[in-house]
């Protein structure tokens, strides 16, 4: 046996298979990865969407240049690795980047009327995820060989 396969500790030798020779069929890890893109973009958008309507002493809360620089490293991420396993959080992430889409955080600070548009669409594309990840039914995993099911 080759010395990266045994683990000898306190006189006791544990053998590790290499991961990679493990069959593994994991059919849910796209909706795993579903409903943590959908979870965080619910966070970003609703993050957004309450500095952009939210006071504070009679004054428009600050937000951080971060606050839209985070969502459009959420867009480049969701793109890049391209779950595609809902056409609903497909359209609601298409929908958030185009309200964002040319709108610098700058303009948003200058401009009552764009926070307000912005912050509306924001409110729309936070209840529809919501919706999404309320309306889902949690997956049981079972595991091979048990008797009855779920774990």
């Amino acid at each position: 046996m080759p010395a990266s396969d045994a683990v000898a500790t306190k006189g006791l030798t544990a053998n590790f298979v290499p991961f990679s020779c493990v069959p593994f069929s994991a059919p849910f890890l796209p909706e795993l990865a579903e409903q943590a893109f959908a979870g965080e973009l619910q966070k970003l958008v609703s993050h957004l969407s309450e500095r952009l309507t939210g006071l504070h002493d009679g004054q428009p809360k600050v937000f951080r240049d971060s606050a839209v620089e985070n969502l459009r490293e959420f867009f480049e991420r969701f793109r890049r690795l391209n779950i595609r396993s809902s056409p609903e959080l497909d359209m609601l992430v298409e929908e958030a980047q185009q309200i964002v889409s040319g709108i610098e955080p700058q303009q948003l600070r200058d401009s009552v009327r764009l926070r307000q548009m912005v912050a509306r669409d924001f409110e729309q594309i936070q209840a529809s995820v919501g919706e999404m990840l309320v309306d889902r039914p949690r997956r049981n995993i079972l595991r091979r060989g048990s008797v009855g099911g779920a774990v």
